[in-house]
C-alpha cells in the first residue's frame, strides 16, 4: 500500500484527476515524484462477481469522514546527472518544519497545513529549475504554495491563501492551483479576489518569487464580476496573460487577455489598479467575444509562440473549429471543419429547441440583463427578473448578471429548458410532461450554452416529447462566492430547496407544463439531490424520481464526486453533527411512499460503494414502500 510515482485512489479521483505522480523539469535534468503511504488508511472491501464459484473481494484504502489517518505523502526529486534522489522537507516557517501532525490554529484550521498535496509543477526562474508544490490543510481552506530545489532539499513557503475573506468562507479547489505559466520573476494563478462591486470572484493573479523564494506578494491582474476558469498562456514579449472566463454571461466561455508589468513597475501598476477599481473599469480584453452569435461557449488552444489559436465553437450553434490569429480582432479565422455539412445534418433532425429563463426565488440577490451578440456587439438592456425568451441556435441568448440590489436579498435561479420539436407556446390545449435533470454539486454548473446533442436529456426532449429542465440556484458555480457560499458546511439544504421552489414557480407560470407529470433524475451528487427532493417535497409536486448512485450519509461513505473524507470535508469544513444530520438521506424515508422511486447502483462501482444503499433498502422494507422499485446492476 505504498505508491511511488503513481497515485492512490483518493489522489486519482479527488485531487489530481490522474494516476500520474511524476514530473520532469523544464531542462530534463530533474524528475520529481511523489510517494503515497496508505498503510494506516482503513480499507473498504466490496465483492467482484465473475465466473468463479465465489466472489473475489476487492480492497481499497478508503478514508471516511473524520478518520484519523489519511494518505501520507512525500515529495522526492531525482537528479539525472548525479543519480541521487532526495526527499524534500516542507518548511512553512523560518525554523519550524511542519509534518503530518495535528496543528490547531483556530476553529476552522484543525489539521496539518500539509495534509493534502494539491499540485506539483516545474517552472524556470533565475536560470534554475524550481519545483512548485501546493499543499492544503485537511479542510482545504488554507493553501500553502512552496518552492523546492534539489540542492537545498527543502520546500520553502512562498505564499499562503486563506479562504476566509471579509467574513465570507469557502473551500479551495485543486484545479485552481495547477501552476503552468510564469514570467522571469513570478508565476500566474487563479485566486479569489474582491471586485469593484464588493463581491468575490476567481481572478487572475501574479505571485512574485524573490530570490529567497519566500514572502511572495500577490498582484491581481483582473477584478471583474465573473469567474476565471483557467489560465491558458503567457507571452513574455507582450506581457499578456491569456485566460478563459465565464463571461460576459455565466453560461458562456470566452478567451481574455490581461497585461502584466515587470517587477520594477509594480508600484506604478498598483496605483493604476486602484484607479481602475475606483472607476470600476476592467483592464482585461475579450479576444473572442462577438466572433459569431452562435459561438459563445468556446474552447481555445494556443500555439507554442502564442500568435495563433484554435477556436472550438461548442455552442449554442453547430460545433466547429477555426484557426485564428491573435491579431485578428475578434474574427473567426480559417475554418478547420466542414461545418456547413454538419449544420445541414443538424437542421434535418427534429431536435429540441432551448429556452433560457431566470426566475426569482425567496433568498439571495440579483438583477438581470439581456445581452445580444447580434452584429458582433454586446448590448445590455434591463429587463424584469422573470422575463423569458424562446431560444434556438439562431436566436439571441439571454441570462442574468448579478449585483446586490438591496438589503432584502433574492436568489436568481437560471433555468434552461429543452423543448420538444414543434413546441408552440401559444397552444392552450397541449401540456408536456417534465423531467428535471439535476446535479447541483458544490460549484457545479448545469446551465451553459454548450450544445450537447448526444445525451439522454436531448433524446427525451427530441424523441420522447418531454420538457427537460436544468436549474442553477444556490451552490452553483460561475457566479462568484455569493452563490457558492450558502452550501459550504450545509450540503443537502438550500440547493435542494431551490430546485423545488424553482419547479413550483415554473409549473404555476407556464400552462404548457403538465404539473401532474413532473419527474426528477440525477446521478452521483445528482442522485443524492433527486432523493432529497422527494424527502423534502411536502407538496408532492414530483411524482417520479430516479436516483443513481446517491450518497445517503456523508459521514460514512465515498463517491468519486461525493462523500469520502477528502470530498466531504472540503465542502463541509468543520461542520457540526447537526449539519451532517441535515444532509442525511436516511433519517426519514416516509415521503418515498408518495412517489414512483427508482434507485440504481452498480455493485462493483469503484467510485461509490454499495453499503449505504442497502441501508436505505432496509428502511424501505421497514416502511413497506410498495410503490418503490429497487434495481441493482450486478456488474
Amino acid at each position: 500500500l505504498v505508491y511511488n510515482g503513481i497515485t492512490d485512489w483518493i489522489y486519482e479521483e479527488e485531487i489530481f484527476n490522474s494516476n500520474v505522480g511524476l514530473w520532469w523539469s523544464k531542462s530534463g535534468r530533474y524528475l520529481a515524484f511523489i510517494k503515497i503511504d496508505d498503510r494506516r488508511v482503513p480499507l473498504i472491501q466490496y465483492p467482484l462477481f465473475g465466473q468463479q464459484q465465489y466472489p473475489a473481494m476487492n480492497k481499497i484504502p478508503y478514508p471516511k469522514t473524520g478518520v484519523k489517518h489519511l494518505p501520507e505523502i512525500t515529495i522526492n526529486i531525482w537528479d539525472k546527472e548525479s543519480k541521487i534522489s532526495r526527499k524534500m522537507d516542507i518548511v512553512l516557517g523560518r525554523k519550524s518544519k511542519i509534518k503530518n501532525d495535528s496543528l490547531k490554529l483556530d476553529n476552522e484550521i484543525v489539521f496539518s497545513l500539509t495534509t493534502y498535496l494539491f499540485s506539483v509543477s516545474w517552472i524556470s526562474l533565475y536560470n534554475e529549475d524550481l519545483l512548485i508544490a501546493v499543499f492544503a490543510n485537511r479542510y482545504q481552506n488554507v493553501i500553502s504554495i512552496t518552492i523546492c530545489t534539489f540542492d537545498s532539499g527543502i520546500c520553502v513557503l512562498n505564499f499562503n491563501q486563506y479562504y476566509t475573506i471579509a467574513g465570507h468562507k469557502l473551500w479551495a479547489e485543486p484545479e485552481n492551483f495547477r501552476i503552468r505559466h510564469f514570467s522571469n520573476d513570478s508565476y500566474f494563478i487563479t485566486l479569489p479576489g474582491h471586485t469593484a462591486s464588493g463581491e468575490i470572484f476567481t481572478q487572475v493573479a501574479r505571485v512574485s518569487v524573490p530570490r529567497s523564494y519566500t514572502n511572495g506578494r500577490v498582484t491581481f491582474l483582473t477584478w471583474s464580476d465573473y469567474d476565471v476558469t483557467s489560465i491558458i498562456g503567457y507571452n513574455q514579449k507582450t506581457k499578456l496573460v491569456y485566460f478563459m472566463a465565464a463571461s460576459p454571461l455565466p453560461s458562456q466561455r470566452h478567451m481574455y487577455t490581461a497585461s502584466y508589468h515587470d517587477q520594477e513597475d509594480q508600484e506604478c501598476v498598483s496605483l493604476l489598479l486602484q484607479q481602475f477599481q475606483t472607476k470600476k473599469n476592467n483592464p482585461a480584453k475579450c479576444v473572442t467575444c462577438g466572433v459569431a452569435p452562435d459561438c459563445t461557449f468556446q474552447d481555445v488552444i494556443l500555439s507554442s509562440n502564442l500568435d495563433k489559436y484554435i477556436l472550438s465553437c461548442r455552442g449554442p450553434g453547430t460545433p466547429r473549429a477555426y484557426l485564428s490569429s491573435i491579431s485578428s480582432n475578434n474574427s473567426l479565422g480559417e475554418e478547420l471543419t466542414e461545418w456547413k455539412n454538419l449544420e445541414q445534418k443538424y437542421n434535418e433532425k427534429a431536435l429540441a429547441t432551448t429556452r433560457y429563463e431566470n426566475i426569482t426565488l425567496r433568498n439571495g440577490y440579483g438583477k438581470c440583463y439581456i445581452h445580444s451578440f447580434l452584429n458582433h456587439s454586446i448590448s445590455p438592456q434591463m429587463i424584469g427578473p422573470e422575463s423569458s425568451l424562446l431560444y434556438n441556435v439562431k436566436a439571441i441568448s439571454k441570462h442574468c448578471q448579478f449585483n446586490r440590489t438591496s438589503n432584502m436579498d433574492t436568489t436568481i435561479a437560471i433555468v434552461k429548458m429543452l423543448l420538444p420539436p414543434g413546441f408552440d407556446q401559444a397552444a392552450i390545449d397541449i401540456k408536456y410532461p417534465v423531467i428535471v435533470s439535476v446535479y447541483t454539486g458544490p460549484g457545479s454548473q448545469k446551465v451553459t450554452e454548450e450544445i450537447t446533442p448526444n445525451t439522454l436529456d436531448m433524446f427525451l426532449a427530441s424523441s420522447a416529447k418531454y420538457i427537460v429542465i436544468y436549474i442553477d440556484g444556490r451552490g452553483s458555480g460561475m457566479r462568484g462566492w455569493k452563490y457558492k457560499e450558502p452550501v459550504y458546511g450545509h450540503l443537502g439544504t438550500v440547493e435542494i430547496d431551490d430546485q423545488i421552489e424553482a419547479v413550483k414557480i415554473l409549473a404555476s407560470k407556464h400552462r404548457f407544463i403538465d404539473s401532474m407529470h413532473i419527474a426528477i433524475w440525477g446521478w452521483s451528487y445528482g442522485g443524492f439531490v433527486s432523493a432529497h427532493v422527494v424527502e423534502r417535497d411536502a407538496s408532492h409536486l414530483f411524482k417520479c424520481a430516479v436516483s443513481i448512485a446517491p450518497v445517503t450519509d456523508f459521514k460514512l461513505y465515498e463517491v468519486s464526486e461525493v462523500a469520502d473524507a477528502t470530498y466531504t470535508e472540503r465542502y463541509m469544513g468543520n461542520a457540526s453533527e447537526l449539519a451532517y444530520e441535515q444532509a442525511n438521506l436516511i433519517r426519514n424515508v416516509s415521503m418515498f411512499k408518495e412517489v414512483q422511486f427508482l434507485l440504481v447502483h452498480g455493485m462493483s462501482d469503484g467510485k461509490k460503494f454499495w453499503e449505504d444503499h442497502f441501508r436505505i433498502l432496509c428502511l424501505f422494507v421497514t416502511f413497506f414502500l410498495t410503490h418503490s422499485q429497487i434495481r441493482l446492476k450486478l456488474s
